[in-house]
């Protein structure tokens, strides 16, 4: 069994597979393949050799891993080229490629290595060559042809996901080769069956992701056929017709059928990968099938978007009118007789003299006329009231008929906000740790009012650099089969720990890129001790920098204070506008009841120099309803603002609206407020990890240490618990844009709740509404390059 110290390695190894395998293919010119395509963690054919070694036992086995890992990267690409023929209709010889093909040829000498020439192995590895292309004559023939429909029929629908499988055949050779090295033939029949499973989820997520082009190019695929099956069309146009397809699509359930075909193939992909006794394999893929739940839904979102742009009762001339004739039909109706979706369901909101619809279920949302904005307002009704007979009759039957079903279609029926909790009751919690707190020194140098943790801390204590290393390394082998990782150096103040920050980003930044991982480091810092200096020494470590200031000298030196009581503007506002040309840095605000306008705040931090805003309303306390009646008025101001900047061109100012923007263009669902415990940590000087770094020091909130790792039922149940004080956010139409409460806020106001009413969830809401229609302002293209997973834009 392998040691857990290679474990650990086996991501180094990749990063020097990818290398080698770079030099290897120097200046060929048959590869025709995105440079980085078979390097990145989440490729399968790089990592099935090392998670299958967990499996079985035989010596030198990170060798042999390394060895058909190499060999697996040179398939890939004669495979990708093998799909690129076939791309332009023209079916690969297999004994042009057998015999001539230089990738094949380092495929096949890399397993040579481990075997002699009359191995079993070899049988076993060309029964899954001939797998492979006869798979690629099943999709030359079948699916890619007129004959594409009896593939997706139901009762040929199994056979089309297993044919789909098998195009990842030639992976099979890792798992007879690892079964044969290690006396377990069990081995390579369990992951067998994975690596089918797990391609045919991965190619159908593929298809769905290409959907827009492949209607464009009349190339044929399983949702494609399912659309146009379901639409009645027994012979489709080569060309295909994007926008009639969408619609169908849209009507017909297919895209959502495949959504659920990806993740019933994932949890399939996982219940076999049981069989192979690694770890490693089961975390892989059941990260693939938590992705999978909530990028379906991404998916999907992004196919309906250009469908329905303008408002939801445009065109209801050209669709079903069914929902009209129910209601002229009946004398009294209410929502729930109109199949309309519950209240929570659904949402409308106006700003301005703009109107729109958000749906809960799909994170989509249109522009809608007021008439819309009264049905949905009838939702709210009591049960009992004909809230919609009385509208109909001042608005007319027909009229309002057609909106009611509008509305029933954007019910988000078929679409899911989240899949499976990752956190159940009794359980572990299930996810992975991407974002680490260092909290590199409980230690500052001033004495804020409102801080979290008091005045009175005791002496200060510097995290040692051990310490900082293990927390790393923590954070690396918790981040294994992610893309990126955060660190974020935090406190007390963490410039007082500088010369770690230094030491522990530079072995960082040393070991992901190692690693082959995106890592991002931050600090926040009360800008005392952020001299032109220090900013160089953060700026060299690639250490993004964010302050705390409250606004001018008015606003920050009521609070924001040095020990003797002397305010502590003067010296941050002095650091700020001696930073290095050129280096961006983000303030944030806590915005109590004495704070001046938000628009002047943010107008003096932006002239000092600060590249961004994030107003934080002061939390631990609870928040006085006149307060947040206040903010959302001047956050209103704000959003406007925004608009302006963002119309002409401008980058997003505000992070309070930057972040839900690109949650919504995402499509993304939060099953939290923040990742605490699920995907974030905080680790303490003395190594003990923390539920976050607002609750570090609480002994009834630690989760593990840096040397023995998480305490994941600990997390599982403290999530639990949040959780199940938070009950009355099921009925919040924002809850999958929230998340719920502040778990910390939660503990330290228990009486000012949730719901409704609350004040700092109305507050909330409004941000939410907000972002949407600033969203709107902005033309789709810019949207992607603001928002996408590598934009800074937040």
């Amino acid at each position: 069994m392998t040691s857990s110290t290679e474990r650990v390695s086996t991501r180094e190894e990749l990063r020097h597979i990818a290398d080698a395998f770079s030099a290897a293919s120097h200046g060929a010119g048959a590869l025709r393949m995105r440079p980085d395509h078979g390097f990145t963690p989440d490729n399968l054919c790089l990592v099935l050799p090392f998670f299958l070694i967990e499996g079985a036992s035989f010596d030198g086995d990170i060798d042999a891993a390394r060895t058909m890992a190499l060999a697996n990267a040179n398939g890939t690409a004669h495979f990708l080229i093998d799909d690129a023929e076939l791309d332009g209709d023209a079916l690969p010889s297999p004994d042009r490629c057998l015999r001539s093909d230089l990738f094949f040829t380092r495929f096949v000498r890399g397993y040579a290595q481990l075997f002699e020439d009359r191995s079993p192995f070899w049988t076993g590895f060309d029964r899954a060559i001939e797998e492979y292309y006869a798979s690629l004559r099943w999709e030359r023939d079948v699916l890619r042809s007129d004959h594409g429909a009896e593939a997706v029929s139901e009762a040929m629908m199994a056979a089309t996901l297993a044919e789909l499988g098998r195009k990842m055949s030639p992976l099979k050779a890792t798992a007879h080769a690892v079964g044969l090295l290690g006396g377990r033939p069990g081995v390579a029949t369990a992951a067998a069956a994975a690596i089918e499973a797990f391609h045919a989820a991965y190619q159908l997520a593929d298809d769905l992701d290409d959907l827009e082009d492949d209607t464009r190019r009349g190339r044929w695929s399983v949702p494609l056929w399912l659309i146009a099956q379901r639409s009645g069309a027994e012979r489709p146009s080569r060309e295909g017709d994007r926008e009639s397809l969408l619609r169908a699509a849209e009507r017909n359930g297919a895209l959502t059928e495949v959504t659920d075909a990806i993740e019933r193939s994932y949890s399939k992909a996982l219940a076999a990968a049981e069989g192979t006794h690694s770890p490693s394999l089961r975390s892989f893929l059941r990260r693939f099938l938590v992705r999978a739940t909530v990028g379906n839904e991404r998916v999907l979102r992004r196919h309906a978007i250009g469908v329905r742009l303008c408002s939801v009762t445009e065109g209801a001339d050209d669709r079903d009118r069914s929902g009209a004739r129910g209601l002229a039909g009946s004398e009294k109706t209410r929502w729930r007789d109109c199949g309309l979706p519950p209240p929570s369901d659904v949402h409308g909101f106006s700003f301005g003299n703009e109107g729109f619809v958000y749906d809960v279920a799909s994170g989509l949302f249109f522009e809608a006329d007021s008439l819309t904005l009264e049905v949905i307002d009838c939702l709210r009704s009591p049960p009992g009231e004909c809230a919609i007979d009385v509208l109909a009759m001042d608005r007319g039957r027909e009229v309002v008929g057609e909106v009611v079903h509008e509305v029933s279609v954007l019910s988000g029926e078929g679409r899911r906000g989240v899949g499976r909790p990752s956190v159940v009751a009794g359980e572990p919690c299930r996810s992975s740790i991407t974002t680490l707190a260092l909290d590199v020194t409980d230690g500052c140098n001033l004495s804020c009012d409102y801080c979290y943790l008091g005045s009175d801390r005791g002496p200060s204590n510097i995290m040692p650099l051990a310490v900082a290393r293990s927390a790393v390394d923590l954070l690396l082998t918790e981040s294994m089969g992610e893309s990126r990782a955060s660190i974020v150096f935090f406190g007390g103040e963490p410039l007082l720990a500088l010369d770690l920050i230094e030491d522990a980003a530079r072995y960082a930044r040393e070991r992901a890129a190692a690693a082959g991982l995106r890592l991002a480091l931050h600090t926040t810092t009360n800008g005392t001790l952020l001299t032109a200096r220090a900013a160089e020494r953060l700026r060299a470590q690639k250490v993004r920098v964010l302050v705390s200031i409250d606004g001018a000298r008015r606003e920050h030196d009521a609070h924001r204070v040095f020990p003797d009581g002397e305010g502590s503007y003067e010296t941050v506002a002095g650091n700020v506008r001696s930073l290095p040309p050129g280096m961006p840095v983000g303030a944030r605000v806590t915005v109590s009841t004495d704070s001046g306008p938000l628009r002047d705040i943010v107008g003096h931090l932006v002239g000092l120099g600060f590249s961004g805003v994030h107003l934080a309303p002061v939390s631990g306390s609870e928040m006085d309803p006149s307060f947040a009646a206040r903010l959302i008025t001047e956050f209103e101001e704000l959003a406007r603002l925004e608009r302006e900047r963002l119309v002409a061109g401008g980058r997003p100012l505000v992070g309070n609206f930057a972040d839900p923007m690109s949650l919504l263009e995402s499509g993304n669902a939060r099953e939290f407020p923040c990742g605490a415990g699920a995907r974030y940590v905080c680790a303490v000087p003395d190594g003990r990890l923390f539920l976050c770094h607002r609750f570090a020091g609480d002994e009834r909130y630690v989760v593990g240490d840096v040397e023995r790792g998480l305490d994941r039922l600990a997390i599982g149940e403290l999530l639990a618990e949040f959780r199940s004080e938070s009950r009355a956010c099921e009925e919040c139409w924002a809850r999958f844009l929230c998340g719920g409460p502040c778990h910390f806020d939660l503990r330290e106001t228990p009486r000012e709740g949730v719901g409704a009413r609350a004040p700092r969830c109305r507050l909330r809401r409004r941000v939410y509404e907000l972002a949407m229609w600033l969203l709107d302002s902005i033309p789709s293209r810019r949207r992607h390059e603001l928002f996408n997973e590598g934009g800074d834009a937040a």
